[in-house]
């Protein structure tokens, strides 16, 4: 197939505002995408060394935890391993060439992490809980293999680390097909009012971060690391936890 017509090929939306025409030659998977300004993909990463290329419009990049705002002509490039996210800043067009081939085209499964529930820091007295649901974006299953997720309270935000997908036989946890949510809890100490008026007074920050693992329908392991802070004023003013709005922190999503 030395020539190909990409008007041709189907349309694949394997993320909300971003369309794709993807093909693979013989050593490389190619994706030609539009994307809508807001759209974003969750940090993740992969075996596979990826390249972006963008056409038209401007978006953010993140590669281990280093944004760039790239536009027409910029080149982003994403070692092997390495996590990665990118959010939309306007609409536009971007070719993605990955190597080797990527064996989870056309739409994968994406995995990233929600917290609806309102946080109460009020209690000096219980444990407070923290519900989080991981939904399956992608439009193939995928089985969650670990989540690791921690929460602190401390001065400032930790330094961004990489990570890395381990490597090994993982029990499964769930296997969530596409739209699939896997619900749970974890619990974080009672806070002391000392904590709670540095938290309102904004002198510390409450946080939660982690890392989930899973694998394609392929057979590919990935992972989505994360990280949230408390805003008292969330979710309609009953507090919870939010993006830092800040590049580099594995927030993903």
């Amino acid at each position: 197939m030395p020539f190909i017509d990409t008007s041709k090929l189907d349309v694949v939306e394997r993320l909300a505002g971003w369309r794709g025409r993807a093909f693979n030659s013989e050593n490389m998977t190619f994706a030609h995408y539009e994307f809508d300004a807001g759209a974003s993909i969750h940090e993740h990463c992969h075996s596979n060394e990826e390249v972006w290329n963008v056409i038209e419009g401007q978006m953010e990049v993140t590669i281990g935890g280093v944004s760039r705002v790239a536009g027409p002509g910029a080149v982003a490039v994403v070692p092997p391993n390495t996590a990665h996210s990118v959010r939309a800043v306007t609409n536009g067009k971007a070719i993605v060439v990955d190597q080797p081939t990527r064996r989870d085209m056309p739409g994968r499964a994406a995995l990233g992490i929600e917290f609806e529930t309102p946080i109460t820091i009020n209690d000096n007295t219980h444990p407070i809980t923290i519900a989080f649901a991981i939904s399956n974006r992608g439009q193939t299953p995928a089985a969650l293999k670990r989540v690791t997720i921690e929460s602190a309270i401390a001065q400032s935000l930790p330094s961004p680390i990489s990570t890395q997908i381990p490597a090994g036989e993982l029990s499964t946890i769930e296997e969530l097909k596409a739209g699939g949510i896997h619900r749970a809890t974890i619990e974080h100490c009672a806070i002391t009012d000392q904590q709670r008026s540095d938290l309102v007074g904004g002198a510390s920050v409450f946080y939660v971060n982690g890392v989930i693992v899973y694998e394609d329908s392929a057979g590919q392991r990935h992972h989505s690391t994360f990280c949230r802070i408390y805003d008292r004023d969330a979710l309609g003013g009953k507090g919870g936890l939010v993006l830092p709005g800040k590049p580099g922190y594995n927030y993903g999503d």
